[in-house]
């Protein structure tokens, strides 16, 4: 499965400004983390979208590590949180 979640006014975003990638790894951590351990599965979190590269909240994705890494290169290729998510739905864990 995939967890798909938003996070409004983040504050790192507000604290860096402007951004080339995503800048939330706090959150993103903590999010992976939280539902780690609540699952008992290996799973990550993985920004997508932040509010310090212009996007109008801070999106990530959370799933298996091994779905992550097959779709964490498409962040730097500045997809969007629906084509991430369209991706990951087409990986196996």
């Amino acid at each position: 499965g995939t967890i798909s979640a938003v996070v409004s006014n983040p504050i790192m975003g507000s604290i860096v400004g402007k951004a080339e990638a995503p800048v939330d790894t706090l959150i993103a951590g903590t999010l992976g983390g939280f539902f780690a351990h609540f699952s008992g599965e290996d799973l990550e979190a993985l920004q997508t979208e932040c509010t310090a590269c212009g996007a109008d909240a801070a999106r990530f994705v959370i799933a298996l590590k091994s779905r992550i890494s097959a779709v964490a290169p498409l962040v730097a290729k500045k997809q969007s949180h629906a084509e991430i998510l369209a991706a990951l739905a087409t990986v196996r864990g």
